[in-house]
């Protein structure tokens, strides 16, 4: 049974010495169960899909097997995706340049177009305020599209230390951002409190990114059958062009309303690398690209 695994010799012995009491001396399991919660919550990753579906005692068995492995397998890979997409280090930077379109006001009004670029730089990765959850601080710089981060009065909760300032709250799956430090404390306390109770907040991000994925539907509204009015994942594997170069792997999100529509485009090792946002009804319509990045030479753990 192990032979029909597929793995190379060394493989198998490393698999024999770690499972070497659950095999008899023919090398047949003793307990296939043992060997696949094993096989996710070690540091070895096998190819459970290679495994015959007549080697499992019972449908039953089965199930409750592969419960264990994708509740495993999907934290195991927010977590890297967590590292392989963002990189929350302090002295992390991004430029990006944008160009909105916009219809103006008037009896004549026409529409303008006004290009422009700013600047983010994580400041702060706070990790005393709870085990697995982390405090960013972003500093921005330069002008930004009217509808993107943190840039109305309403927004910045009309107090002058955060015209320049927005925050990222952390946890092991998802990550959420607020303008305002004293409202990001307070969410990352609840987060440390109870790290998988059920927050009253939509996260910008909800990991691990999977292709049809939906998340961030607002809970006062009845469940709609379509996507519309929440975050999905619609693409996986995309590349993505910008001034800062082309991406491969990256992943596009999207958020659809009768009204508009908004498209992120995140990428391994640098996060955010282009947004795109359209209003059906008016002229109003923005795209934000990456022009470069620097990463934080501070280390952070996630």
């Amino acid at each position: 049974m192990v032979h029909q695994l597929g793995l190379p010799q060394h493989a198998l012995r490393n698999l024999k010495r770690v499972f070497g009491r659950f095999l008899d001396s023919r090398n047949q399991l003793v307990s296939l169960e043992w060997l696949l919660i094993f096989a996710v919550v070690g540091e070895g990753f096998f190819s459970v899909s290679a495994l015959h579906a007549q080697s499992v005692a019972s449908a039953q068995q089965a199930t409750s097997v592969a419960s264990v492995i994708a509740k495993k397998s999907d934290s195991s890979l927010a977590r890297i995706q967590m590292r392989g997409f963002f990189s929350f280090r302090v002295g992390s930077r991004w430029s990006y340049t944008f160009r909105e379109s916009m219809m103006g006001s008037g009896p004549h009004a026409r529409v303008t177009t006004v290009r422009g670029q700013f600047s983010e730089t994580v400041f702060l990765v706070d990790h005393t305020l709870g085990p697995s959850v982390q405090l960013v601080g972003v500093k921005q710089v330069g002008d930004s599209p009217d509808a993107f981060m943190c840039t109305s009065d309403a927004d910045r909760k009309f107090d002058p230390l955060n015209k320049s300032q927005f925050w990222y709250i952390i946890d092991s799956y998802r990550i959420f951002s607020k303008c305002d430090r004293a409202e990001a404390i307070e969410l990352a306390k609840k987060l440390a409190a109870s790290p998988s109770g059920n927050i009253q907040e939509v996260p910008d991000y909800l990991l691990p990114f999977k292709v049809g994925e939906l998340w961030g539907a607002d809970p006062a509204y009845p469940k709609r059958d379509d996507d519309f009015y929440q975050w999905s994942i619609e693409d996986g594997e995309t590349d993505v062009t910008v001034p800062a170069g082309k991406f491969k792997g990256c992943y596009a999100l999207f958020y659809r309303t009768l009204p508009d529509h908004e498209i992120r485009w995140i990428c391994p090792g640098v996060g955010l690398v282009a947004t795109e946002y359209e209003h059906h009804g008016t002229t109003h319509h923005y795209r934000i690209e990456l022009q470069s990045y620097t990463r934080g030479a501070t280390h952070q753990a996630y």
